[in-house]
């Protein structure tokens, strides 16, 4: 089954470093942060064989030229498979994410966001990446804790689900 995650040419920042999801032994943090995580999706209803959107997202955001890595989307269908789609990365600064997904089932289906939790270094961020150049916002060392949202339901039927339309005009146009 297709899914498309979200690409790098409008800000989606590909799974790349390698980013811990615990604050390392023998280190102290500035702040730690509680986020919370939202889930959203649509259509729905949808219809079997329709392309479904999920967004993800976590506020506050981490800021800018950083970006938050390890979110997962567990999707239950119907007859009890799972399904996890990610890990997957925030756009740069904005704690946003994305994918397509094509449901492939009647029935009832759940959808739950997982953030695993991220440890920043101190230092200076470009596009993500700790970088030694000494301009720029020097960021101290925090923590973001792991969340998640509660399952949410989806309904998929048999019948399509047109999406928005509006009537022609029936006067000169």
């Amino acid at each position: 089954m297709p899914v498309q995650a979200q690409e790098t040419a409008h800000g989606g920042h590909p799974t790349t470093g390698t980013w811990s999801t615990t604050i390392p032994a023998g280190v102290t943090v500035a702040y730690t942060i509680k986020p919370h995580p939202y889930l959203s999706f649509s259509p729905n209803p949808i219809g079997v064989g329709q392309e479904l959107l999920v967004n993800m997202w976590l506020t506050p955001p981490s800021a800018e030229n950083k970006y938050l890595t390890g979110y997962t989307v567990t999707i239950t269908k119907p007859d009890g498979t799972k399904e996890v789609i990610g890990p997957l990365n925030s756009y740069v600064a904005d704690g946003t994410a994305w994918f397509t997904y094509i449901v492939d089932q009647v029935g009832e289906w759940k959808l739950k966001f997982s953030f695993a939790g991220q440890y920043f270094p101190a230092g200076r961020y470009l596009n993500g990446a700790i970088v030694t150049n000494t301009s720029g916002t020097l960021y101290p060392a925090h923590y973001y804790e792991p969340v998640s949202t509660a399952e949410q339901t989806l309904i998929v039927q048999n019948e399509q689900v047109m999406s928005w339309s509006s009537p022609l005009p029936t006067d000169y146009w």
